[in-house]
């Protein structure tokens, strides 16, 4: 059986999740958002190969 979330939570520039095992996972914001497969964050392509968007700010501004 997979353990499922129990609650999660912003810690300073974290998200901070617990899991029904007990464990905790902490992941910073930034490491979050470089990993975003949205079309906004990481571009979308067109028939050609062609990459769009993508121009996501990373700091403190992409979070407010």
């Amino acid at each position: 059986m997979q353990p499922g979330l129990e609650n999660m939570t912003v810690i300073g520039n974290e998200l901070a999740l617990r899991w029904t095992d007990q464990l905790e996972s902490y992941f910073p914001f930034e490491f979050l958002r470089k990993r975003c497969p949205c079309a906004l964050c990481a571009g979308e392509k067109d028939i050609l190969g062609n990459v769009y968007g993508g121009t996501v700010k990373l700091g403190r501004q992409a979070f407010s």
